[in-house]
């Protein structure tokens, strides 16, 4: 391995360690802080799941894109740092290029979101028409 592949691999290794050591400790006190000083939490909580997500879809990237695309050829790859798992799947969804358990995803990410059923719309559909959720 060559300096800028070890140093690479150093950058990721100090960055899950830093993660595992302040995820916690973060996530509490920020809690604690928005609960007395704004009285809410929801929209921290959404951006922790929104970023976890974006992680996700990088650091699951080959397992995605063997698991659950028919075909890379004219697919909408993961790993993108800055899409999340959800608009990858969409994005596949809308083009036909899932297998059949990247339709059972789909439909799983269809059937967990009632509040877009309750809209009359779908999980995936959203996602594709909001730039704000890719």
């Amino acid at each position: 391995m060559d300096d800028k592949h070890t140093m690479k691999l150093f950058l990721h290794i100090l960055a899950r360690m830093l993660y595992l050591i302040f995820e916690i400790p973060f996530i509490l006190f920020s809690t604690c802080y928005r609960l007395i000083k704004h009285r809410s939490v929801s929209h921290y909580f959404y951006q922790n799941a929104y970023s976890f997500d974006q992680m996700a879809n990088v650091t699951g990237q080959d397992v995605f894109n063997v698991l659950l695309l028919k075909t890379y050829k004219n697919a909408f790859l993961f790993g993108d740092p800055d899409t999340t798992l959800s608009y990858t799947i969409a994005t596949n969804w809308k083009i036909k290029n899932l297998n059949w358990f990247g339709i059972f995803w789909a439909n799983f990410l269809i059937f967990v979101d009632f509040g877009a059923r309750k809209r009359g719309s779908n999980h995936l559909l959203e996602t594709l028409d909001k730039p704000e959720t890719r």
